[in-house]
């Protein structure tokens, strides 16, 4: 196990983050549908979600295969406010489980509390970020894509 995690966000948070229904749930895996905390082992990998999750987003991707940047594809939107402050958590791994069948993702449903906090800006960070018709997807990827592009579709919008 590792001995720190982060986690990437849009949202400053003040205390402990608290754990929240997992915004990925299109695959099959259990530890992906928690009400958790969820984290990354890559500081890059937090970069990555946190790039995401900025507004104007609406459906995108995430390779933690990739060794260096881009590791987010952007299938639908892109990022409204390039100027946008994005925060990078990092806290001890104590109290995280690895979620299976990932080797760099972990989470915890237990509220966690930060030793530190990183704030960058979207515009240093956007190259983490391809949009999805420039992106190689990998088998993974590609699976999840598919699945969240499926989920949309059916909500009719």
């Amino acid at each position: 196990m590792p001995k720190f995690l982060y986690h990437g966000s849009r949202h400053k948070i003040k205390g402990k983050l608290k754990p929240i229904k997992c915004l990925n749930d299109f695959g099959d895996n259990p530890d992906e549908k928690l009400q958790a905390v969820y984290a990354t082992d890559r500081r890059g990998l937090a970069i990555g979600y946190a790039v995401i999750s900025a507004k104007g987003i609406i459906l995108s991707g995430l390779d933690d295969k990739r060794k260096r940047p881009p590791y987010v594809h952007i299938d639908i939107g892109w990022p409204i406010d390039m100027n946008h402050k994005l925060y990078v958590y990092k806290f001890p791994s104590s109290g995280f489980k690895r979620v299976r069948g990932e080797k760099h993702e972990f989470y915890s449903t237990e509220p966690v509390m930060p030793i530190s906090c990183e704030v960058i800006i979207l515009k240093d960070y956007i190259h983490y970020a391809k949009k999805a018709k420039d992106w190689r997807l990998t088998e993974t990827s590609k699976d999840k894509s598919y699945a969240a592009k499926k989920r949309l579709d059916n909500l009719n919008l």
